[in-house]
């Protein structure tokens, strides 16, 4: 009960002390104006006398500014400390996962892909917007999925897309992919004559080729692309015939009764 009551004294002595210490300053004011007054003769009194007072005004209002300029810089220093804890608790925090640098790497490989493969809403408007949704990661284009633009054809690419950048990011990070990437069929959905090209130019440059992990293409091409993918130094296997071997007819037997 003691503390409580030298606590009330104490901020009951601050405030009586604010108190004089703002009379002082008023009657300090008055005192020089009235100075002022006594001093001077004619005509001009009453000019001086309003001169004298709002010198004595600005003089309050600068003291005040000061007043809130200490104030304000010493809630500045508060808040800076306050930002400066925050950062360093949140250091431990940042350096137990990569998640950003994965999504980064993957996001980067998904817009090699798509760009080499010729999916057309990426190369109309590039790679740029791209980016990738943290809780399904599912493409976007700026504020479009990435699955609903383009043409036709486009879905097809960017399943291949998608599939190839795993395995990319994955052998960048030392990931758990297990370094294969099977692409049944990526030439369907009739895509058209510069789309092929482009899967092609795909298969005989760089980034299918130096990838350090193992790709396995099925589809179907004609002899002339079969050759252009040889003489680039991609290994080709061909099979002779069909897959499916055609069932034999049988002699139908009559049934007489």
């Amino acid at each position: 009960m003691s503390g409580t009551l030298y606590q009330l004294d104490l901020i009951g002595g601050l405030g009586k002390n604010s108190q004089i210490a703002k009379l002082d300053s008023e009657f300090h004011n008055a005192q020089r104006a009235l100075e002022d007054v006594s001093a001077s003769v004619g005509p001009v009194r009453e000019q001086i006398v309003g001169a004298a007072a709002n010198l004595a005004a600005q003089e309050r209002l600068i003291e005040k500014l000061s007043e809130t300029d200490a104030e304000i810089q010493e809630l500045q220093t508060a808040i800076d400390a306050w930002l400066n804890d925050a950062k360093a608790a949140r250091v431990p925090g940042d350096t137990g996962t990569d998640i950003e640098l994965r999504r980064s790497v993957f996001s980067k490989a998904l817009g090699q892909y798509l760009l080499a493969l010729g999916h057309s809403a990426v190369v109309n408007r590039g790679v740029e917007e791209l980016r990738m949704d943290q809780g399904q990661y599912e493409p976007y284009l700026g504020y479009r999925r990435l699955r609903a633009l383009g043409s036709g054809s486009d879905p097809a690419r960017l399943v291949a897309a998608y599939s190839l950048a795993l395995a990319a990011a994955s052998v960048m990070l030392n990931g758990l992919h297990p370094g294969v990437v099977i692409l049944d069929e990526p030439l369907q959905q009739n895509p058209d004559s510069i789309h092929i090209a482009l899967f092609l130019d795909f298969l005989s440059k760089s980034l299918a080729k130096e990838a350090n992990f193992q790709t396995l293409v099925f589809t179907f091409l004609n002899e002339s692309q079969v050759q252009k993918l040889r003489e680039s130094g991609t290994a080709v296997i061909t099979l002779e015939g069909h897959l499916l071997r055609q069932i034999p007819k049988t002699p139908s037997t009559e049934i007489s009764g």
